[in-house]
């Protein structure tokens, strides 16, 4: 008598390329991988989150919501206020221009900055920590006035980022270069928990498979 073999695995077999062909399933089913999300543009969220209240003086606050700069924007000790670091908010602020950090950004671990630029993001060489998020169509530079041969420590940055292209432009000095990092990333999932009351529409399906 012939057995029939048990089946190896149950429900759904989630595969790469090729399906494969040594798996069976009670379900009978299988899912190839979607090919990779275009990023969305500035543009394309500026359309999404329609209310936003603009910033005209160059300088951040302390309070909830989404605010836009339609020029470029230059972050500097005096652009932010006296408890920018301990105050408690949740930002989106959209850059239609270039963004230029030329100090240190600390916010609050309770905290989320989200910057939206259309163009580049630009960090001073004497910056040594950026507590913000960043969806950039352009480029990030890391010392955007580093001239060979000058002293830069190790720049912290913690949120989110994305960009067309990372520019690393630290370098250490001495036996530092060894072994510590020029650019230090720390991924805050935050940025994708506390934002999302800012976001003006959203919907989820819900779909029983039987």
């Amino acid at each position: 008598m012939h057995k029939r073999a048990d089946y190896n695995t149950d429900g759904l077999i989630d595969t790469a390329g090729y399906v494969i062909d040594f798996f069976t399933s009670s379900k009978n089913w299988t899912v190839t991988n979607s090919p990779i999300a275009e990023p969305l543009t500035y543009n394309d969220i500026d359309k999404y989150i329609k209310t936003k209240t603009p910033i005209t003086n160059g300088e951040l606050g302390t309070t909830s919501g989404v605010y836009k700069v339609d020029s470029d924007l230059t972050v500097t000790n005096s652009s932010m206020p006296n408890n920018f670091s301990s105050a408690t908010f949740n930002q989106i602020v959209f850059v239609n221009g270039n963004l230029t950090i030329n100090a240190d950004v600390v916010i609050s671990d309770l905290s989320t900055l989200l910057f939206v630029v259309k163009g580049n993001v630009n960090i001073a060489k004497s910056a040594k920590e950026v507590n913000f998020g960043a969806l950039v169509d352009g480029d990030i530079s890391t010392a955007y006035n580093v001239n060979e041969g000058d002293l830069t420590a190790t720049l912290v940055l913690k949120g989110l980022y994305l960009a067309n292209k990372f520019n690393f432009q630290r370098t250490l000095q001495g036996t530092d270069n060894s072994t510590t990092p020029s650019e230090d990333f720390a991924f805050e999932p935050k940025y994708l928990i506390q934002l999302r009351d800012l976001y003006e529409t959203s919907s989820v399906k819900w779909e029983s498979i039987q």
